[in-house]
């Protein structure tokens, strides 16, 4: 027969075990309701690098193909699709890179903006410190010193 104390154990684990549960009936509380979770940082992180990869991507692809022609590549002249898997492989890397580069440069700055929990100056200094890499990325492809661009979309 069971003792007061192995009653009283049991009945403590019973109480510990009652009260771990949760009531799917209860009101949620208000920082339930408040509090936004903290995204992932690898998606935060790939979201910064996303510019710099868009153009050094691009100028790699053009330095491949310099590498495999032994001259610089020039528009009209020497197609980046047709010199071997060496470019292609950057090739195909730069162009997954442009067709998502709308929708990361949005999410990016939005993401700044409502997916963490820091003070609001700190949001929107961040957020432009973003759309300002952006600007820099796309001013660099604008301005293609060496015609990279031009010998990519020939």
């Amino acid at each position: 027969m069971a003792g007061p104390g192995q009653s009283t154990r049991k009945m403590s684990s019973t109480a510990t075990l009652l009260h771990v549960m949760v009531n799917p009936y209860k009101p949620p509380s208000h920082t339930e309701l408040t509090s936004k979770p903290e995204p992932t940082w690898f998606p935060g992180l790939f979201l910064w690098f996303y510019p710099g990869l868009l153009v050094s991507s691009l100028y790699g692809t053009w330095l491949a193909a310099w590498l495999v022609l032994g001259h610089m590549p020039r528009p009209s002249i020497d197609d980046p699709k047709g010199l071997g898997i060496a470019v292609g492989i950057p090739y195909l890397f730069f162009e997954l890179l442009l067709v998502g580069f709308p929708a990361a440069a949005l999410l990016g700055v939005s993401m700044q903006f409502f997916g963490t929990r820091h003070a609001y100056f700190k949001r929107v200094s961040l957020g432009v410190l973003l759309a300002a890499s952006w600007a820099i990325a796309m001013a660099i492809l604008l301005w293609d010193p060496l015609s990279v661009v031009d010998w990519y979309m020939d």
